[in-house]
């Protein structure tokens, strides 16, 4: 059966994807915050550097799958959690992972949410995140103009469009 690395296993959506994914017989790298194979914040730009690179140790093989599950709601605790962990973790991720996932011509499941189509979104926020610009987007969430809301439908809009603009370059690697 096949590898899959799934991050936000310790619970909801994430948990029941590697539960699905065992239940047919596949080996799950879990990865998460607390309770699992990679321990991580995925928060943090370093750990999730360090998170990759503890999958491929894991994963020498390739993985024939990732699904990046870690995300926060709209009411996050901490405003900048929401642009770190469900757009910039997730792309750090997909990036870092895309040799291992071009080694067994592995598949990438991303998340988004029916948010990232309800209104428009701050186009500044969204192209921060686009550009890279952390610190920028980081910035809008926490001191305005961008609500818990507009951060967690913005920032699915804006990983939709990520994807978008990357799926033709994975696929043509090898990478669905």
């Amino acid at each position: 059966m096949g590898l899959y690395a799934v991050t936000g296993a310790a619970s909801g959506i994430g948990r029941s994807v590697a539960d699905a994914l065992r239940a047919e017989g596949h080996e799950v790298i879990t990865v998460d915050i607390r309770d699992a194979d990679v321990v991580a914040n995925l928060a943090d730009a370093d750990a999730c550097a360090a998170a990759v690179e503890d999958i491929q140790q894991r994963a020498p093989d390739g993985l024939d799958g990732f699904v990046p599950c870690a995300g926060v709601g709209p009411d996050a605790p901490a405003p900048r959690l929401l642009p770190l962990v469900n757009y910039f973790a997730v792309v750090a991720m997909v990036d870092g992972l895309r040799p291992a996932l071009e080694q067994k011509r592995g598949a990438v499941v991303l998340i988004s949410s029916n948010s990232s189509r309800m209104t428009a979104y701050n186009e500044d926020y969204m192209q921060a995140l686009l550009n890279g610009d952390r610190d920028s987007a980081v910035k809008m969430v926490e001191e305005g103009p961008v609500d818990g809301q507009g951060a967690y439908g913005g920032g699915k809009q804006a990983l939709v469009r990520w994807m978008r603009r990357n799926n033709s370059a994975a696929a043509a690697a090898g990478v669905r």
